[in-house]
This record gives structure tokens, sequence and C-alpha cells, in this order.
């Protein structure tokens, strides 16, 4: 996956599938690139990518906190972050003989 990939849609001050957006707007949504489609409160539904998403989960991950994405619908799980150990990067260490 691309950082561009997109998970869903921003709109009603939350982040939504794609399954909820199609309920909400109708399919013209998934090929919407323009933000011409707008939520009740007249702002434009934006696409929510996997680098907004992994962008929110590493200041997520800075703040101590669980960082995942879910639907403000449907509560579907639209990206989980897999932060490996804090050594995780570290060099192995040396066997002895």
């Amino acid at each position: 996956m691309h950082v561009w990939t997109r998970l869903g849609f921003v709109y009603e001050a939350d982040i939504h599938c794609e399954s909820c957006a199609v309920d909400q707007f109708g399919p013209e949504i998934l090929d919407d690139d323009t933000g011409a489609i707008a939520d009740r409160e007249g702002n434009p539904v934006t696409p929510y990518t996997l680098g907004d998403a992994s962008e929110y989960a590493s200041v997520q991950h800075d703040l101590g906190e669980y960082p995942h994405v879910h639907c403000g619908d449907c509560r579907t799980v639209l990206y989980e972050a897999e932060f490996g150990s804090e050594d995780a990067n570290e060099e192995p260490a040396e066997e002895d003989d």
C-alpha cells in the first residue's frame, strides 16, 4: 500500500469507512477527488489516506497512547499501527563461543 491509499473519508468531524460514506453520500463519493461533495455542515468530504493514519498513529504513539483509527459510524478498524519494541533497531548482541 502507498501513503496515498484511501482508507476512508473525513466528514461530520470524524473519520468514516468507504461503506458508510457510500451509505451517506451515494457511490459517487468513491469517484470524487475534487471535494465537491459536502457534509451537513457544508465542509468538503475529503479522503482519509494511509499517510494521514500513519502520521496520526506516530503522534499518538509518542503520547503513549494506543494508535488505531476506526470508522465513526460502524466502528470498523481502518488502521492499526504496529510498533516494534523500543530496542528493535539495536544490533543483536554477539554470542560467546
